[in-house]
């Protein structure tokens, strides 16, 4: 028994590379017949990807810092978290959704954030 589980993982394990390696090939293959440059400074991009960004850019953008609601994913700096009760922004805190969690890659508004470059790519 213990040989039929451990060929079964190697199997799985194989099969993940290659899945692997065929995504790396086809985002090589797409990204060469049909090149994308990155929505925010033109810059073409390596791979394809959802995100039509380049690292750089991406890297641009200011991270959304320190303790979060929970629930939408806002800033809720100067909040300090209790044990057993949860961490709520004061709209999630009245207001039931019908998702149970949001977060952003980074922050929409201020110097940095991603506000303007996504009301760029939204444009296109």
């Amino acid at each position: 028994m213990a040989g039929a589980s451990s060929s079964t993982s190697v199997a799985e394990v194989l099969r993940r590379s290659v899945r692997g390696l065929l995504a790396e090939v086809s985002d090589a293959l797409v990204s060469v017949f049909f090149p994308l440059g990155c929505r925010i400074c033109e810059a073409l991009l390596a791979s394809a990807s959802r995100v039509p960004i380049c690292a750089e850019c991406l890297a641009s953008f200011v991270r959304v810092p320190g303790i979060l609601c929970e629930i939408c994913g806002r800033p809720l700096p100067g909040l300090a978290r209790n044990e057993g009760e949860p961490l709520l922004c004061p709209a999630c805190q009245d207001r039931t959704y019908a998702f149970e969690k949001a977060r952003s890659f980074a922050l929409y508004e201020g110097p940095r954030g991603a506000g303007d470059s996504v009301a760029e790519i939204r444009a296109d």
